[in-house]
């Protein structure tokens, strides 16, 4: 029985907490790849159903959603975070951030996505900055320096 069916059993019981303690689960298990959406619906809905507007809002503007309830809890979302784009981001649970759906947040935020969503072109994306590269070359430049002298000490004594 899938983590969605015994969401669903909980949510038939009553026990909303508990629905939403195992979808919360099978979001963050997803290493492979975007959660299916029903795993994400279902949980919009359970945080709609507790009264949590602003994280059904962030799960509903990830997946693309649209409607009257939608739009509430996306613009009850938008208020919690002060509409700033970097809070509106770490808002959004990372196994979401590819979504298709948060394309202007990318912009918005200055984080390029981990991987391409689904049908764009593949493009080169540039991360960190030049310092850091150099800081990388010193450091190897560094430890090289320390291994040939290492070496030469230990050919000296052996000789």
């Amino acid at each position: 029985m899938s983590a969605v069916d015994r969401a669903r059993l909980d949510l038939a019981d009553g026990r909303l907490w508990k629905a939403r303690d195992r979808l919360e689960g099978a979001l963050s298990q997803r290493a492979e790849g975007p959660p299916g959406p029903d795993v994400v619906e279902l949980l919009a809905e359970v945080h709609a159903r507790m009264g949590d507007l602003p994280r059904a809002g962030a799960l509903w503007h990830a997946l693309g959603r649209s409607g009257p309830d939608v739009e509430h809890a996306v613009a009850a979302w938008r208020e919690r975070h002060g509409g700033q784009a970097q809070q509106l981001w770490a808002s959004v649970p990372s196994t979401l951030r590819e979504a298709d759906g948060l394309t202007e947040l990318w912009v918005a935020a200055g984080r390029p996505p981990r991987r391409r969503p689904t049908g764009s072109a593949p493009e080169h994306v540039v991360t960190g900055s030049w310092w850091e590269d150099v800081l990388a070359v010193a450091v190897v430049v560094l430890l090289l320096a320390v291994f040939v002298v290492g070496l030469v000490t230990v050919v000296r004594w052996v000789v």
